[in-house]
């Protein structure tokens, strides 16, 4: 398994939907501070930095590269900057944009983050070779190091501060800026700090112990760019809320966090059966396709080896249904043989999978074209999504008693 590289194929949210004027860009205050290593974490420590609770589960660096980027601090090297954005509803209080890696190295460093790599001993450094094996509290309790303490402490790590950001989209397209050019990290990771809460925290925590969801994206733990997180959302938004999908997949997954977390209560019920619904509806994938082939599109050239979302999005949408998914895996082979031909017979189904997979018309083709086809090879009278008047329409699978 690959536990680093996750192979996706389509436009996903790492383009930004957002509309941002040049006024609202204008109206954004952005100034820079040369923090030091004490100060960042004096406001760590006073909940004024949120690295939200279960960012340490996807912790990215290796304990060599955490504890280099230790050394550089303790060498007075440069550092790379982090990009904070104020809080709007609480000033002084900040989100982090850019740096979490490197912070959540220091705080480790320093024992301040639970986990497993609290507190860990230094390894691999290339010019402070005599700190090797030792860990903050060593270096702390000697007075041999003294002046490496001093230097850890007064250390400038040069910080951007973006206030009066007009809304979550300008958010968004700064931290796809700061990405390009570089390893993409998933927009998820910045939705976690912008939209905290019990439906968020519900997501995160279901995806990081979901063995099917880790079985079909082929890793033996959490992704840290947390693309996991993203497909489970990915499905909940379009289970709930499909008839408000407007084009916009950014919005659209922002809107499902802000309401499902404001009304966890009332949900709750209904989201953990739907989790557990997803659960099936992988489950079957795989069984289905195998594990390798679940969601990946048919060309003449033959199967394609990267992992397509926004056909997983289709395939997951009707194999939650326990009716149809049990009917799919009696049917395997047809089922398998049938996504094949549409990917193969289909222009219209081969346009809404490709390059522009997030516009309210390739979305509403792909849902309405795999459920026609999965109704004729099933042979069952279920309701599928529909496009009218600019919309998706859709009342649930099936009629109920009072319709």
């Amino acid at each position: 398994m690959d536990d680093c590289e996750l192979d996706f194929e389509e436009e996903s949210e790492e383009q930004s939907d957002a509309e941002i004027t040049l006024k609202q860009v204008s109206d954004a205050v952005v100034y820079n501070t040369d923090w030091t290593t004490e100060t960042i974490i004096s406001q760590f420590s006073r909940g004024n930095i949120n690295l939200y609770p279960h960012f340490q589960r996807r912790d990215a660096w290796t304990i060599i590269k955490k504890s280099r980027f230790i050394e550089s601090i303790l060498l007075g090297l440069p550092l790379p900057q982090i990009v904070l954005a104020e809080n709007r509803n609480e000033r002084g209080k900040y989100l982090v944009l850019d740096g979490k890696q490197r912070m959540l190295s220091l705080l480790q460093f320093m024992g301040l983050i639970e986990g497993k790599n609290n507190l860990f001993n230094l390894r691999g450094l290339e010019i402070l070779k005599n700190l090797n094996g030792l860990n903050f509290k060593d270096i702390e309790r000697s007075p041999d190091f003294r002046d490496e303490l001093n230097q850890f402490y007064n250390q400038t790590i040069r910080s951007v501060v973006i206030r009066n950001w007009p809304n979550e989209g300008f958010l968004h397209l700064v931290f796809i800026r700061l990405n390009t050019g570089s390893v993409q990290l998933s927009p998820q990771e910045l939705r976690q700090a912008l939209f905290p809460g019990k439906f968020v925290d519900f997501i995160e925590d279901i995806s990081y112990s979901n063995k099917n969801l880790q079985i079909l994206l082929r890793i033996s733990e959490p992704d840290f760019r947390m693309r996991d997180v993203e497909i489970l959302l990915r499905y909940f938004a379009f289970s709930f809320f499909i008839s408000n999908y407007a084009g916009n997949l950014q919005i659209f997954l922002d809107n499902t966090c802000d309401y499902l977390n404001k009304n966890w209560e009332a949900n709750e019920e209904n989201i953990k059966l739907r989790a557990e619904e997803f659960d099936k509806s992988i489950e079957a994938s795989i069984e289905i396709f195998g594990a390798g082939r679940v969601a990946r599109k048919w060309t003449k050239n033959g199967l394609e080896a990267k992992l397509n979302r926004a056909v997983l999005d289709s395939i997951s949408f009707y194999f939650s249904d326990d009716i149809i998914r049990k009917a799919a895996l009696n049917n395997a082979k047809a089922i398998e043989e049938a996504f094949k031909s549409l990917c193969l017979e289909s222009e219209e189904f081969r346009t809404s999978i490709g390059a522009t997979t997030k516009s309210l018309g390739a979305t509403s083709s792909r849902f309405i074209l795999w459920g026609q086809k999965l109704r004729e090879v099933l042979e069952l009278d279920f309701r599928i999504p529909t496009f009218d008047s600019g919309r998706i329409k859709f009342s649930g699978f099936w009629k109920q008693e009072n319709e």
